[in-house]
């Protein structure tokens, strides 16, 4: 006697139905502090806003310029290089996320001039 054929599951109804683990409970932390950096970049630019302002001498385009380029850069972010970093080694993605943008201001002549 064989046994009958059990139905498939549902991809949907059986991620409900399964249990939470160590490893869910760290990509939920990850996905929580991804949106609160964003969140935090957001903010701190409009923080900046007027001391840019008032040390470059920018008018209200300019400064307007400089806080939507940090959300062109997350759309562009987030429509470009998720697919790109998926498409190629994930584990490479985070490490050039990180070094590109310290090394630019690393170099940039702003950073040696406050460097004292």
């Amino acid at each position: 006697m064989t046994a009958p054929a059990a139905t498939p599951v549902p991809l949907g109804e059986a991620l409900d139905h399964a249990p939470m683990s160590k490893m869910h409970r760290k990509f939920w932390l990850l996905a929580g502090l991804g949106i609160m950096l964003d969140g935090f970049d957001f903010f701190i630019i409009g923080v900046a806003n007027p001391l840019i302002a008032k040390d470059f001498g920018a008018n209200a385009w300019q400064t307007g310029l400089v806080s939507a380029a940090a959300i062109v850069g997350a759309i562009f972010g987030a429509a470009v290089l998720g697919p790109t970093s998926r498409a190629s080694s994930r584990c490479a993605s985070p490490s050039c996320c990180v070094s590109r943008p310290s090394a630019t201001i690393w170099r940039s002549p702003a950073s040696r001039s406050s460097a004292g």
